[in-house]
């Protein structure tokens, strides 16, 4: 009897084992269906062949075949390096599929490229390093078959993916797009095995393959490759299963967002949305960056370490600002000092002359405002309300929408009361006249009330 038990036990070990297998296999075949199309697309781009039908020069002298050209009539391997992205009046950055209609187009140019505050050489059209790994993400990164981002952060901090920070050498996975440290260069990892980490790059002079050693490693454990050491990691939502599946991104305001927390002291970070377990801790001296707003009144956010780089984490947005409140877009009539907190003791930078932001809080001490920052992104400060003045409301918004948040209702009705009252608010001043009669008066205010009531009125 004890035999049989134990060969019960066996078999039925070695079925669930089995089983198990079976599982993991599908699972892994699932995975890999999406990455050997994400394998194939980067493969497909660094071996396309193509035949210039005039000598072209490659980008900025990065020789091809020992030539500062492409050949007219020979054989060229790799879709070519461009970064002229902004100089003309159509994209220069194109998907693959783009990019081999152009190829018997003469395109050889020589001209400024302010990307690159200097002169540069190179084709008309082409791509550069974030191009081609968002082709080879493709999928959700793709619009209407054109380039998405034309730099790192845009896929760092495109909704289609998820981006970790500090990923060290041996986390990394086939499939990640691999960011350096200081944002200048992305890479798609489409290898990872005992000693080598292979690497898929849009890269002057063509689109290459290259494979790292992992003994090429900083001190830190990242990857190092260019001179640069590589820790920032964005994974394809469609290969991550990622939190885009369980909760809606929001658009209401745009990222990357640099900010303050609100208030003094500790906050803490979590490993997940609504999560239990505390990942670390932000100080309120801490200058952190939120890459993705949900709907749920969450964000993910990135953060500095004590002993130096960063970290990341999921905490509630209301830790920065008040993500419930419908703010309403101003721009700028002059320079405006901005502060860290309401308290306006720090200063932290400034909004430029007529920068359009969002006024997102409005206290007796202050405003909290999201204000762009020349270098792209955005900021969240806080101006004193006497600068209130320097404000005004952008006016592409209907009438009766008085406080500019793009909706009529009850909160358009209370600030027009106060305006009419003499109280020291803003307001769009175009949206005022709902009865069109020249004035602004209580007829407005009667106006919107029966509108709002759903009586027969209109709003002119």
């Amino acid at each position: 009897m004890m035999c049989t038990k134990r060969v019960l036990c066996v078999v039925l070990s070695v079925i669930f084992l089995l089983a198990m297998v079976s599982v993991n296999s599908f699972a892994a075949d699932s995975s890999n269906v999406l990455f050997n199309e994400m394998l194939e697309r980067a493969e497909t781009i660094v071996n396309y062949e193509w035949i210039p039908t005039q000598d072209i020069d490659v980008w900025n002298e990065n020789p091809y075949n020992g030539k500062m050209y492409f050949p007219a009539g020979e054989i060229v391997k790799g879709m070519p390096y461009t970064l002229f992205s902004w100089e003309y009046g159509f994209d220069s950055l194109l998907s693959f599929e783009q990019f081999k209609k152009k190829v018997n187009i003469n395109y050889s140019t020589t001209a400024y490229c302010s990307s690159m505050s200097a002169m540069r050489t190179g084709p008309v059209y082409g791509s550069c390093c974030a191009t081609f790994v968002s082709e080879v993400l493709g999928g959700s990164f793709m619009n209407e078959g054109n380039p998405r981002y034309d730099n790192c952060g845009g896929i760092e901090n495109s909704k289609y993916g998820t981006t970790f920070y500090n990923v060290k050498m041996e986390d990394l996975e086939p499939g990640d797009a691999l960011i350096n440290t200081t944002r200048g260069h992305i890479v798609w990892v489409g290898a990872v095995d005992e000693n080598t980490v292979t690497i898929y790059e849009q890269t002057p002079p063509v689109a290459r393959k290259v494979v790292v050693p992992k003994t090429s490693v900083t001190s830190e454990g990242y990857m190092y490759y260019g001179g640069k050491p590589y820790n920032i990691v964005t994974k394809s939502n469609e290969l991550l299963g990622s939190y885009d599946d369980q909760y809606d991104r929001s658009d209401k305001y745009p990222v990357p967002i640099k900010a303050y927390t609100i208030n003094t002291g500790k906050t803490i970070v979590y490993d997940s949305i609504n999560g239990n377990a505390k990942a670390n801790k932000i100080y309120d001296t801490d200058l952190c960056t939120i890459t993705k707003l949900y709907e749920n009144g969450w964000c993910y956010v990135q953060f500095p370490l004590d002993a130096g780089g960063t970290d990341s984490g999921f905490v509630s947005t209301s830790v920065f600002f008040d993500f419930d409140v419908d703010g309403f877009k101003a721009h700028s009539v002059s320079r405006i000092t901005t502060y860290s907190r309401e308290s306006l003791g720090i200063t932290t930078g400034y909004i430029g002359d007529n920068d359009e932001v969002f006024v997102i809080t409005e206290t007796n001490n202050a405003w909290q405002v999201l204000y762009p920052l020349s270098n792209g992104g955005y900021k969240l400060g806080w101006i004193a309300r006497e600068e209130a003045e320097s404000l005004k409301v952008v006016s592409d918004y209907m009438l009766g929408d008085i406080n500019g948040d793009g909706v009529v209702n009850n909160k358009d009705l209370t600030r027009l009361m106060k305006y009419l009252a003499g109280e020291d608010v803003v307001v769009n001043e175009a949206a005022l006249d709902i009865n069109g009669d020249g004035t602004v008066n209580n007829k407005d205010l009667t106006r919107l009330m029966k509108y709002l009531a759903g009586e027969s009125v209109e709003i002119y």
